[in-house]
C-alpha cells in the first residue's frame, strides 16, 4: 500500500503537491518566489520572465509559514543555487496565536526520496517521528486525495506555480483589523527567518523580502519592528506594500489579490528590481 501511494503521488502532474515536487527535484529557475497564500497568488511568473529576463518559478503555498519556507529552501539549495529569491512574509505569521502553524507535513513524502536535509527536519516534529516513518503509508496518509486530483487533471502546470484568483470584493470601505500589540511572538519563526537569511548570504543569493497588498487598514504589533529591525541589521531590501493597490477592484478577499491586481502588483515589482540593478 505504501509503494503504491508512493507512486500516485510521485505521478501528478499539477497542484500544490507537485510544485512542491517540482520545486525540490526539476527546477533550475533564476528566480524562485517563496511565501504563503499570498505568494502563490500575488507574483507571476511570467511577469518576471519577460521583464527581467530571468527564468521564474513561485514555489508558493497556501497556509504556510516561513518555517515551511526554510524548510523548502534547505531542500533546494541542496541541489542548485537560483540567483534572486523573493520571500513574501506577513506579520501576522510570527504570532504564537496563528491558528495552524507550520508543521512541515508536506515534507513527509520526501522522507526516504534522497532530501538529507529534509529528513532531518522531519524527524524533529516530535519524538516519535523517527519510530513512526518505518511505515510505508505513514508519510502519504493526507495526500490520497491531493493525488487523485494532480494525476486526473490533464492540465500541465504552465503557469509556474501562480494561482490566479478572479472576481473581486463588492465592498466600498476598509474594513479594520483589532490591535495586535498584545499578540505574543513566535521566537522559533523568527529564528528560522533568520536561518532562511543566512543561507540566502552563504549561497550568495540576492534576496527580497516583501509585505504584498492587503485591503485592509492594519495596526502594527510587535512583531513589525522586531522583523524591521532583523532586516534592517541583515542588510537585506524589505519592501512593505501592503496599501498598495488599495481597491476593492484588486482584490478577490481582504488578503489576496485578484488575476488583475496581481498583473499590476507584478509589473511594477519587476520595474523595481530592474532598476536596482
Amino acid at each position: 500500500m505504501g509503494w503504491g501511494l508512493q507512486k500516485m503521488y510521485f505521478s501528478q502532474k499539477s497542484g500544490e503537491r507537485y510544485s512542491i515536487t517540482y520545486a525540490l527535484d526539476s527546477t533550475h529557475a533564476d528566480l524562485l518566489i517563496f511565501g504563503s497564500s499570498r505568494a502563490s497568488h500575488h507574483y507571476i511568473p511570467t511577469v518576471f520572465k519577460d521583464s527581467l529576463q530571468l527564468t521564474c518559478f513561485n514555489t508558493g503555498k497556501d497556509g504556510e509559514g516561513i518555517s515551511y519556507n526554510y524548510a523548502l529552501l534547505l531542500g533546494i539549495v541542496s541541489r542548485y543555487k537560483p540567483s534572486y529569491i523573493l520571500l513574501d512574509i506577513s506579520e501576522g505569521s510570527f504570532y504564537k496565536k496563528r491558528a495552524s502553524p507550520d508543521n512541515l507535513v508536506a515534507f513527509m513524502p520526501y522522507f526516504n526520496t534522497g532530501h538529507s536535509a529534509l529528513r532531518e527536519i522531519v524527524v524533529k516534529r516530535n519524538q516519535f517521528e523517527k519510530l513512526k516513518l518505518f511505515s510505508a503509508i505513514y508519510p502519504y496518509n493526507s495526500t490520497l486525495i491531493s493525488s487523485l486530483k494532480g494525476i486526473n487533471n490533464n492540465q500541465p502546470d504552465n503557469l509556474s506555480g501562480y494561482l490566479p484568483l478572479y472576481g473581486h470584493l463588492n465592498i466600498g470601505t476598509l474594513p479594520v483589523l483589532s490591535n495586535q500589540s498584545k499578540n505574543e511572538i513566535d521566537s522559533d519563526k523568527i529564528e528560522d527567518l533568520t536561518n532562511f537569511i543566512h543561507v540566502c548570504k552563504s549561497y550568495h543569493i540576492r534576496l527580497y523580502i516583501l509585505q504584498s497588498p492587503v485591503f485592509m487598514i492594519e495596526s502594527n504589533g510587535p512583531a513589525f519592528a522586531v522583523l524591521n529591525n532583523l532586516l534592517v541589521n541583515e542588510g537585506v531590501p524589505f519592501f512593505n506594500f501592503s496599501g498598495y493597490l488599495n481597491t476593492s477592484d484588486y482584490f478577490k478577499d481582504a488578503a489576496h489579490l485578484n488575476n488583475e491586481g496581481a498583473q499590476l502588483y507584478s509589473k511594477m515589482l519587476a520595474g523595481l528590481i530592474k532598476n536596482r540593478h
